[in-house]
């Protein structure tokens, strides 16, 4: 008689007529514990599927219409990607990107227990499918695309995030976008452009930008300004609210410089009346 351990209970059971195993055998411990775990491993794979409870060939059908729902969601995919693509570059062109190559990379990982495809292959899947979707980019001419989110600067990223934005601005349900470091390596043309890419975005979005670009912040609903100031032992950052002529001589300071002369105060309002102009037809169409 054998005295074993429920592995799921303290309590013992007794099993007798029990046949001592031969040579080469497993024992009774070993082959409790493996249908246990082939039993676990059922179990898990009934639950990751939604079919508890069902039967082997259930599963079976289940992972087959799986697998072709999949297929058709990577078509779908691969279709959505070829748009999404071809408007990003767009974005860019008008960001004064157009060097940049830009394209969207959909992978599927082999695995002998992932779901079966109609063409005899299997894939490893989650709850979004069998794909693994990575954007892809060349910033300089010549350069072999590599992941976006490994080669670009971080101004490079909110220009991409803008170039994104502009292209999916139909369908991005999220409500706040923030923009960091936009402005960086680029002059004043271009930040009107982004100025006016960025506007364009607040007809679904709230959208707030830390900028030091004049060009970009005249085209703003509101301009705040961030300072620091010392107060006893503790310094402290301040925000402003900027309204009428302090947004102006805040302007100039962003033209020039602290020493801001009246030809820098007209430079100002002629970007606030410029931008101003853009955004009031274009207010409309919004």
């Amino acid at each position: 008689m054998a005295v074993l351990h429920d592995l799921n209970n303290p309590k013992t059971k007794e099993v007798t007529n029990v046949e001592n195993k031969g040579p080469g055998e497993k024992s009774l411990t070993d082959k409790v514990i493996e249908a246990r775990q082939r039993a676990a491993a059922e179990k898990a794979e009934e639950e990751a599927l939604g079919l508890s409870g069902a039967s082997k060939g259930e599963r079976r059908f289940s992972q087959a219409g799986n697998g072709a729902n999949s297929l058709q969601l990577s078509l779908e995919r691969s279709k959505a990607a070829k748009q999404l693509m071809t408007e990003v570059k767009k974005e860019l062109h008008d960001l004064n990107m157009s060097q940049v190559e830009f394209e969207v990379s959909i992978s599927q990982q082999r695995a002998e227990e992932g779901i079966p495809f109609p063409n005899g292959e299997s894939y490893a899947f989650n709850n979004e499918g069998v794909d693994t979707v990575e954007f892809m980019a060349s910033t300089n001419p010549g350069e072999p695309l590599k992941p976006l989110a490994k080669i670009a600067s971080t101004g490079e990223i909110s220009r991409f995030t803008l170039a994104l934005k502009g292209a999916l601005s139909e369908a991005d349900s999220i409500p706040v976008l923030l923009f960091d470091e936009i402005d960086i390596g680029i002059g004043g043309r271009s930040g009107e452009i982004i100025g006016k890419k960025l506007s364009t975005l607040t007809k679904n979005h709230q959208v707030v930008c830390v900028t030091h670009l004049p060009q970009i912040a005249a085209f703003a609903d509101a301009h705040f300004s961030v300072h620091k100031e010392v107060s006893g032992a503790r310094t402290l950052s301040m925000l402003e609210y900027l309204e009428d002529e302090a947004r102006i001589k805040e302007l100039a300071t962003m033209l020039a410089d602290a020493q801001y002369t009246e030809t820098s105060l007209d430079n100002a309002r002629e970007l606030r009346h410029k931008a101003e102009i853009w955004k009031n037809p274009h207010r409309n169409e919004l």
